[in-house]
């Protein structure tokens, strides 16, 4: 799995789009959140969503983190 970013509607929102490089992979799709110490902070457990949208009005700060996808099943 790897992540494309975009930014839409003036930096209001923010999308982060998870994609599948193999399709023969399944799983479920979980985001997380890398801290400034380099931990992960698990940030959305909804196994159906792919995209995670994240409202930058509220939390400036989220323009510049670092967000991961994997699968729960271990697959990277």
């Amino acid at each position: 799995y790897y992540v494309t970013q975009n930014y839409i509607q003036e930096n209001t929102y923010a999308t982060c789009t998870c994609k599948k490089e193999d399709t023969t992979q399944s799983g479920q799709v979980v985001w997380y959140q890398i801290m400034d110490n380099s931990t992960l902070f698990l940030i959305s457990a909804d196994v159906t969503q792919s995209v995670l949208v994240i409202d930058t009005s509220r939390q400036k700060t989220y323009q510049n983190l670092t967000y991961i996808c994997r699968l729960e099943n271990g697959d990277s």
